[in-house]
């Protein structure tokens, strides 16, 4: 009789936790589908604003949100601005990802694609972009800052995008392009408090007629405690092809170059927006260079084969004193100076070892 009763104790305590479960499962399946009706989806479209409107410096408007909240959301008519000022406008931004990887040790997002996104990005007072300033900082390494969660997102889809840099943006001893039209991209983000890595499928843009425009970009581009990295960053533009490995230090200490380029084809003329110098020189070539040093005392080893003669050997380059100095010794074969310097009244064709030591008042 004791095992019998026992018996059905035990019974009895299944049956009620399995009704429980199923109490549970029907409350949140009630509660998942409540979150679908279009009342819920405006409050949480509202909760979304007015929760991220705490960390952000600029304003943010959802015209609407669309799609399953367990397995991914749309949002229509996103604008982000500040005093008035648009900062950002897009289309439509779809998002796909599992509720668990959202929460789970980071955040983790499958899928981000962002149809005719039109950014405007300029710098603030104080000399701070103001796309770089758009989250309130949280978690410091030295100068980095950022979110303390790690972040993921495997895929990020741009389409038909439009940028504009209404303010010029050094990297190193170039420029950034001020005009991205036609902007399409797919690529992956990784960002570890305080360290971000972009990985880029595929990206191209249209500068207009004034500026680059860019037919393909793939490679990996990262910034984090070792500086700016490149990790076979192709690039390919109408007249020109090359490949970026290294890394680019800047901190504290003067900018420093521990980079190796080397270039299929190459037109001088088509980076004169972004690199000081070039609009004068009518070369076409191949080339293959290291760079390593500060950019004041820049150690370079260069092999370059272009229309005006070749260049062979090792020199240090100053690229902080208007149009650089050079200082060094290479060798040379049949080198036209009239297209390296403009002077159709100059031509040479000089073979041989050069020692040199120039100032390059290049414009």
């Amino acid at each position: 009789m004791h095992r019998s009763r026992t018996h059905r104790v035990a019974r009895g305590l299944v049956k009620w936790v399995a009704v429980a479960v199923a109490t549970v499962l029907l409350l949140v399946a009630a509660a998942l589908g409540a979150v679908q009706t279009g009342w819920a989806k405006s409050y949480l479209r509202g909760l979304i604003v007015r929760q991220a409107n705490q960390y952000l410096t600029a304003t943010l408007e959802i015209g609407s949100l669309q799609g399953s909240l367990v397995r991914g959301i749309e949002l229509a008519d996103v604008r982000l601005s500040r005093d008035g000022e648009p900062i950002i406008a897009i289309d439509r931004v779809a998002v796909s990802y599992s509720i668990r990887e959202l929460v789970d040790r980071g955040t983790t997002i499958a899928r981000i694609r962002v149809e005719r996104p039109r950014v405007v990005a300029a710098r603030q007072p104080d000399g701070r972009w103001n796309l770089a300033a758009l989250v309130r900082r949280d978690a410091q390494q030295e100068e980095r800052r950022g979110p303390r969660r790690p972040i993921h997102i495997r895929s990020i889809e741009v389409v038909d995008g439009d940028v504009t840099l209404r303010d010029q943006l050094n990297l190193a001893f170039a420029v950034a392009p001020r005009r991205y039209a036609s902007l399409n991209t797919s690529l992956a983000f990784d960002y570890e408090p305080v360290e971000w890595r972009l990985d880029f499928d595929n990206a191209s843009w249209d500068g207009g007629g004034s500026d680059l425009t860019m037919n393909r970009l793939s490679g990996v581009i990262a910034n984090g405690s070792a500086g700016l990295i490149f990790e076979k960053l192709v690039v390919e533009t109408q007249r020109s092809a090359f490949t970026v490995d290294g890394r680019v230090m800047r901190g504290q200490a003067p900018t420093s170059l521990d980079l190796h380029v080397k270039a299929e084809r190459f037109a001088f003329q088509e980076w004169a927006g972004q690199v000081g110098g070039l609009r004068n020189i009518a070369v076409e070539s191949s080339f293959d260079v290291q760079l390593r040093g500060p950019l004041s005392r820049l150690a370079t080893d260069l092999t370059l084969h272009s229309n005006a003669g070749s260049v062979v050997g090792a020199f240090v380059l100053d690229t902080t004193v208007p149009g650089s100095h050079g200082t060094g010794a290479v060798e040379v074969g049949r080198l036209d100076l009239a297209r390296w310097l403009s002077r159709p009244d100059r031509p040479s064709d000089i073979s041989g070892r050069v020692a040199f030591d120039l100032d390059g008042r290049l414009r």
